[in-house]
């Protein structure tokens, strides 16, 4: 387990800083201190020296700490950094953000020096010492993250979600698994036990609202997130949430208000670009789509958010549309996602339109996209004798690079097991 020893502390109070600079210095455990006034500042620090534990002030000017800590958590890999909040005086709307963020621990001000101390080593001492479930959640989680749902679904078992403090993030992680596989009602069924036992769970009501969204259920997705966005104005996340539900419902003037009102808060939001990057790309402003998407950190959840839209033109039988959505989402996150499954999908789309040379070469794009992809090999396979069938030729050139590909994989998966 790694130890928790490298801290940020934020504020611009220079009293502040120096108090907790003290503090940590005279505890029994050992840390690596850096300090920083601003947010942008401390934001460096945390990706720079991969901080472990934040303690970070709530009320500041330039970048509150209710912004701070949403935009360090948005990356992934920082998705478990600890942060230790201290505050003057919170509203009912910051103590609903702390809530819904996982902070159950707030120091007050002024000062209790021992309280400090017990709050820090409380949060290092239950970081460094993991239990097992929360092991296995986190496993699951970041699984889930990279798109690798089959090998989440290997590290569930019983105990993680039918009992137990972990029962429910468990069923949501499992909820996320269904709805990305499109096994909706299974998806929905889980979500709502977690509902009628926890009735204001964040995250299901999260999961719920996208659920009815990829569905075809717009008015109830955005009722859903308009009334959470409601209850807690400061979460960057909800609102987010509702532009894009706005966006699927075509409602694209109220998203923008929606989207409006984030960059409000966090101009610079990475989340915010890549929602605004959706509505481009729905309005067919491809330039402006890739200008937002430059630097997206979440090509593989766009790659999915697109997979999804052409999914459902292709199903109402807009084959055009559908082609033309899978064809802009690959050239768009080319270098930025895994787009495997946008050119095996592609490929299907091909075959209900009844064009098998087209269809062939997609799903050998997807397969050397990523020659562990087995699904697209049968594919292309049983495509390849259809085309034959039909009298057509197949790409000479292409199937030679197919086959030099899947020699190499196999080589390399040899190489491995030896």
């Amino acid at each position: 387990m790694p130890k928790v020893d490298k801290v940020l502390i934020l504020d611009e109070n220079e009293s502040n800083v120096l108090f907790f600079e003290m503090l940590l210095s005279q505890m029994e455990k050992e840390f690596q201190i850096y300090t920083a006034s601003t947010g942008a500042h401390g934001e460096l620090l945390v990706k720079d020296q991969k901080i472990q534990l934040v303690i970070c002030a709530w009320e500041m000017r330039a970048m509150p700490g209710t912004i701070f800590v949403q935009r360090i958590r948005q990356n992934k890999n920082r998705r478990y950094i600890p942060c230790l909040i201290f505050s003057k005086r919170m509203g009912e709307e910051d103590i609903a953000l702390t809530m819904e963020l996982g902070f159950k621990d707030v120091l007050g001000m002024p000062f209790d020096k021992q309280a400090a101390k017990d709050l820090i080593m409380r949060i290092v001492d239950y970081e460094e010492n993991l239990t097992t479930e929360e092991k296995k959640i986190r496993k699951i989680e970041s699984l889930i993250a990279d798109g690798h749902l089959t090998e989440a679904l290997k590290f569930f078992d019983n105990n993680l979600t039918r009992k137990g403090p972990f029962k429910n993030r468990a069923r949501i992680a499992l909820g996320e698994i269904w709805v990305q596989s499109r096994n909706f009602e299974k998806a929905e069924s889980l979500l709502n036990e977690v509902l009628e036992e926890v009735p204001d769970h964040v995250d299901a009501q999260k999961l719920l609202a996208r659920l009815y969204s990829l569905t075809g259920r717009h008015e109830q997705a955005i009722s859903a997130l308009e009334a959470m966005t409601k209850k807690s104005p400061k979460n960057m996340n909800s609102l987010l949430c509702l532009g894009s539900a706005y966006v699927d419902a075509e409602k694209h003037d109220k998203a923008r208000a929606v989207f409006d009102r984030v960059e409000g808060m966090d101009k610079d939001n990475p989340g915010l670009k890549d929602e605004q990057g959706k509505l481009a790309f729905k309005e067919g402003d491809l330039p402006l789509a890739a200008q937002l998407l430059a630097e997206t950190q979440c090509g593989d959840e766009l790659a999915r958010h697109f997979n999804n839209v052409a999914i459902a033109k292709v199903a109402g039988g807009m084959f055009e549309e559908g082609i033309a959505t899978y064809k802009n989402a690959i050239k768009l996150l080319t270098n930025k996602a895994k787009l495997h499954q946008l050119h095996y999908n592609l490929g299907l789309a091909f075959k209900k339109k009844g064009d098998l040379p087209a269809c062939f070469q997609s799903f050998c794009e997807s397969y050397l996209t990523d020659p562990s992809f087995e699904k697209a090999y049968a594919a292309l396979a049983k495509a390849s004798k259809e085309v034959k069938t039909s009298g057509q030729k197949l790409d000479a050139e292409l199937v030679a690079k197919v086959k030099s590909v899947r020699q190499q994989y196999k080589d390399s998966q040899q190489d491995k097991a030896s």
